[in-house]
C-alpha cells in the first residue's frame, strides 16, 4: 500500500492519491530507450499490453473505448474497420481497394468517379435535376426505357429495328440507308 491505507480488494500493490493533482505512477524512460516503458504479461510471460518509450500503446486483443477515440495521426487497421453506427469523415477518404457496401450508398453533393461504373442491378436518378452525365460512352445491355424527352446532339444510330410508339419529330434532314 502507497499513499493510502485503503487496500483495493485483490490488488498485490495499491497506490493511492495523496491529492487532487497527485499522478498515481510515473514512468521515466532513458533518453533513446528501445524497451517499453510498461508491459502487462499473461502467466506465460507474453505481452498482452504495452506502453513503448515513445508514448504508443499494443494491446493484444479487441479493447473497447467508451467514448471518443482521437487519433492526430494516420490510423492504420491492418486487418479490417467495422462501424456498427454512422460515421463522419471530416477529411478526404482515400480507398485503395474495393469498397463492398450491402445497403445503400448515400452521397450528398457532386460525386467524380474516374474511371468505370459498373451497376449489376436497377440505377435511378432521382435528384431534382434528374441529371446523369458521361464524358464517355454510355453503354446499355438491355432494354433502355425514356419517359422524359430525349436529346441525341450527336445524332441516333441504331443497329437493329428501332419502334416509335408515338409521333416522330424530325427538325432537319432525316437519313435513311
Amino acid at each position: 500500500v502507497v499513499g493510502t491505507s485503503s487496500v483495493s480488494t485483490n490488488a498485490v500493490l495499491t497506490s493511492g492519491a495523496t491529492s487532487t493533482y497527485s499522478i498515481n505512477l510515473a514512468l521515466r524512460t532513458l533518453d533513446g530507450q528501445l524497451g517499453n516503458a510498461l508491459a502487462v504479461q499473461d502467466f506465460a510471460s507474453n505481452t498482452v499490453f504495452a506502453l513503448n518509450a515513445t508514448g504508443g500503446f499494443l494491446a493484444q486483443a479487441s479493447s473497447t473505448v467508451a467514448s471518443t477515440l482521437r487519433v492526430t495521426g494516420l490510423g492504420t487497421f491492418s486487418t479490417g474497420f467495422v462501424s456498427s453506427a454512422s460515421s463522419t469523415v471530416a477529411g478526404r477518404l482515400q480507398v485503395t481497394s474495393d469498397v463492398n457496401a450491402s445497403g445503400t450508398l448515400a452521397v450528398t453533393g457532386v460525386s467524380s468517379l474516374y474511371g468505370d461504373v459498373n451497376i449489376n442491378g436497377t440505377a435511378t436518378v432521382t435528384a431534382s435535376t434528374g441529371n446523369l452525365a458521361t464524358a464517355g460512352t454510355l453503354t446499355v445491355t438491355g432494354v433502355q426505357t425514356l419517359t422524359g424527352l430525349t436529346t441525341n446532339s450527336g445524332g441516333f444510330i441504331s443497329v437493329a429495328s428501332s419502334t416509335a410508339v408515338s409521333h416522330l419529330q424530325v427538325r432537319g434532314q432525316l437519313n435513311a440507308s
